[in-house]
């Protein structure tokens, strides 16, 4: 696998070829902090969940009405091998 890594525009671009074609990943040249870093990240995760690039839905054991809130948090403390997360159904 080839390797490279480059500065532009102020930011670190990795590559790395594959058969299946190039990953490429940014760096920001500083760390994103507030407001600028929570607009940022949600539109990476929000992206990668419109191109179904993240699931989340191995992530969600239990959907539940928020009338059972007490028993979802009580299992998510104490019976962490059966809740793994809980999704409340609000509608």
């Amino acid at each position: 696998m080839k390797r490279s890594v480059r500065n532009i525009n102020r930011q670190l671009v990795f590559t790395a070829s594959r058969q299946a074609g190039v990953r490429k990943e940014t760096v920001p040249d500083r760390p994103l902090a507030g407001r600028e870093g929570l607009v940022r990240n949600s539109k990476v995760v929000f992206g990668l969940l419109k191109n179904g690039r993240l699931r989340v839905e191995p992530l969600i054991s239990h959907i539940l009405a928020p009338e059972e809130a007490a028993a979802a948090y009580d299992g998510l403390k104490n019976r962490k091998d059966e809740y793994q997360g809980v999704l409340f159904k609000w509608v």
